[in-house]
């Protein structure tokens, strides 16, 4: 990576291993917090406006879905498509955040039957695509 930098680049990276009441692990564990990082980083190259997270859901009536979309930067929409459910949909974004609900009757994840859908999702340059499946817990 050292060839692309221009001279001016800066990487900064905090670390944290300061022990609470609300972070793994507990102060009243036998667990000692070492600083540094103990596993790979990626660097990874985002354009200017990106999408930041991707939430599909089945609802509990089992014939609808959902999903919450957030996106980093200028933007007004985003493009859904989920083909094996025939859904191609515009959401539209409002301060980086979109939701949607989608009539759709998925074929039910289980160890069995382990279906999967291909969900993705499109803004500006950025796009991803990510495998799905849809179950419900009684």
């Amino acid at each position: 990576m050292t060839e692309l930098l221009t001279g001016q680049d800066e990487l900064l990276i905090g670390v944290n291993n300061e022990r609470s009441p609300t972070r793994v692990a507990l102060r009243n564990t036998d667990w000692y917090n070492h600083g540094g990082i103990h596993r790979s980083v990626e660097i990874v190259h985002v354009p200017k406006t990106y999408i930041k997270d991707v939430f599909a859901r089945l609802l509990p009536d089992r014939e609808t879905n959902a999903v919450d979309i957030k996106v980093d930067g200028a933007a007004s929409n985003a493009q859904l498509s989920i083909e094996d459910l025939d859904i191609s949909e515009t959401i539209t974004l409002q301060d980086g955040k979109g939701y949607i609900t989608l009539a759709a009757k998925p074929e039910l994840w289980s160890p069995e039957a382990p279906k999967l859908y291909d969900l993705t999702v499109i803004c500006g340059k950025d796009r991803i695509v990510d495998k799905v499946g849809f179950r419900t817990v009684q």
